[in-house]
């Protein structure tokens, strides 16, 4: 279990990556957005409202780079695509150089490692 310091440090550095890697993946791909909130969940690493509204888990700051940017980037797609669809898959896969299940796969095998713990 993590406890209340590390949760701390987490959010501290998820409030100060998370946006910027948001606005630069979204102006490269040419996502838009509301806004950005940052969470202690545990069962899911973002979510993206109907209303274009990012969420992301503070554990988001114990996966590689490459992954964190992954999550980001599924999330902006359903900005677009609110669904997991065959057109959801299909922008994502184009965002992620084709590599759109394996990044998932990567991301699910961290999540058991992080989240068992």
């Amino acid at each position: 279990m993590v406890n209340a310091l590390e949760v701390a440090r987490l959010r501290a550095e998820a409030k100060q990556v998370l946006p910027a890697k948001v606005a630069k993946l979204a102006q490269r791909f040419g996502f838009s957005y509301n806004k950005i909130t940052v969470k202690n969940i545990r069962s899911r690493w973002g979510s993206c409202s109907s209303l274009g509204n990012l969420n992301f888990s503070i554990y988001l700051m114990y996966l590689p780079d490459e992954l964190v940017d992954y999550v980001i980037l599924h999330e902006l797609c359903h900005t677009v695509h609110g669904n997991h669809g065959a057109h959801f898959w299909a922008m994502l896969n184009a965002c992620t150089g084709g590599k759109a299940r394996q990044l998932a796969k990567r991301v699910r095998e961290h999540g058991a490692k992080i989240f068992s713990a």
